[in-house]
């Protein structure tokens, strides 16, 4: 969305908020957060993947933002050149000054590598989980969102737990999700919910109905593992989910990823009840749901086969390290092949 001359990336609302000033920003709109579960009605606020992005004729920048319940880390990038250091946001709202790195203003295009957009465009992305990230101000010259020649032309949609989230990753952009689109040459939509992944019919029919995606990752879902879920809600859920968004554009094409290995795979017996239901038994249960109602558009991946190394984990033996996230990407980009296949 645009707002201020700029593009609030990843980001659907703009919410104003009693008890805080500055404007919140929010990665579904409000009808469907309010459809959700309770932890996920949190978690679409927290603003990790999101961006904002703009050109300007300036070279300085003041940007004013502020954090509320808990920290937000600030990652400014020029195209695909990171600064060095990410910039802690607080609860105070605080004015951000910033200058364009001279030696980019240097560089030939002939250097710029893979970068996917104009070095140009200023990409603010923001690390918050549990944070939520309120704007206030900018004050620069000649603000305007970025030309869409500047940026990639297909766009990489993730939905799942706090993995594609990138829970243990240092910075949003070492999430498999944002590494996978890079390594792919396209932009992010990164609707990962930690800990609230359950195949909800509100966020199926909001990732069918948008028109702003070429490739679909589904990763479901170890959440509805911990939060109790039978298989037969597990089947009809996920059933839903691959249907609608597989069934909304037979042009985009949907992956849908069986839960990646963790502790119950590689603990015997960890957390198991003798009633419940095995990871690999969800694991078939989507494997089927994609054959059946995902159409010719719908690509079955094994989570195991794309978190290939347990070293791969933190120590939870729950979310993947830095180490791990890349792995993923890897494996993941190979998986999808060419964005435009």
């Amino acid at each position: 969305m645009v707002h201020d001359r700029m593009d609030f990336h990843n980001c659907a609302e703009l919410l104003t908020v009693a008890r805080h000033d500055g404007l919140l920003l929010q990665r579904v709109p409000e009808e469907v957060r309010s459809a959700l579960n309770p932890n996920a009605q949190e978690r679409v606020r927290n603003p990790d993947c999101v961006e904002i992005r703009f050109v300007t004729s300036g070279d300085r920048i003041a940007i004013t933002l502020s954090a509320v319940g808990g920290p937000v880390r600030m990652l400014p990038m020029w195209g695909d050149f990171p600064a060095a250091d990410p910039i802690s946001i607080g609860p105070e709202p605080t004015t951000f000054e910033l200058a364009y790195p001279e030696r980019l203003s240097q560089l030939p295009k002939t250097a710029r590598g893979s970068s996917r957009f104009d070095p140009s465009v200023w990409r603010l992305q923001f690390t918050g989980r549990g944070g939520n990230l309120y704007y206030h101000t900018i004050d620069g010259d000649g603000l305007a969102p970025p030309p869409a020649e500047f940026g990639p032309s297909r766009t990489l949609l993730a939905y799942g737990t706090s993995i594609t989230h990138g829970a243990a990753a240092t910075l949003a952009h070492l999430s498999y999700a944002y590494q996978t689109a890079r390594l792919l040459g396209a932009d992010l939509i990164n609707l990962g919910v930690g800990g609230a992944c359950h195949a909800e019919a509100a966020f199926a029919d909001h990732i069918a109905d948008r028109g702003d995606w070429h490739v679909g990752v589904l990763a479901l879902s170890v959440n509805m593992i911990g939060a109790g879920f039978g298989l037969d809600e597990f089947r009809d859920r996920t059933g839903y989910m691959i249907e609608r968004v597989a069934g909304a554009d037979r042009a985009r094409r949907i992956f849908c990823v069986t839960i990646y290995p963790h502790f119950r795979d590689l603990i015997p017996g960890a957390r198991m009840e003798p009633d419940r239901a095995t990871t690999d038994e969800f694991r078939a249960i989507l494997e089927e749901n994609a054959a059946a109602r995902g159409g010719p558009n719908t690509v079955l991946l094994k989570g195991p086969e794309i978190l290939a190394d347990p070293a791969g984990l933190t120590a939870d033996l729950v979310h993947p390290s830095d180490y791990g996230m890349t792995m993923m990407a890897r494996n993941l980009a190979d998986a999808i092949g060419s964005p435009t296949a």
